[in-house]
């Protein structure tokens, strides 16, 4: 030992790891020049949704929630009517971003 890092002093993200995976076999089969990290669409929707209904539902969209743990407590700490706001939300984002088709 020589008081290195055993690893590199990246973090392991998962989630990002998967998405460019993603990215890779697929999404640039359909958009060659696709070139956006996880990390660049989460916070260009997040910016999006904040834009559109207020940064509450922003915060709610990146999963954030004032006193509650854990991601699961956090949505079920939303009231009907703001998790069905969200639902449109993420659903008018996704036309936005030219993911689904349009309604």
């Amino acid at each position: 030992m020589n008081g290195t890092p055993l690893r590199g002093t990246g973090r392991l993200d998962c989630v990002a790891n998967k998405f460019e995976h993603f990215r890779e076999r697929h999404i640039r089969k359909v958009l060659p020049g696709f070139d956006h990290t996880f990390y660049d669409l989460r916070k260009t929707s997040a910016t999006l949704i904040g834009d559109k209904l207020g940064e509450e539902y922003a915060s709610y969209f990146l999963g954030h929630s004032p006193g509650a743990r854990g991601v699961v407590s956090r949505y079920n700490n939303l009231s009907p009517e703001k998790l069905a706001k969200l639902a449109e939300a993420v659903d008018w984002l996704g036309r936005q971003l030219g993911l689904v088709g349009q309604a």
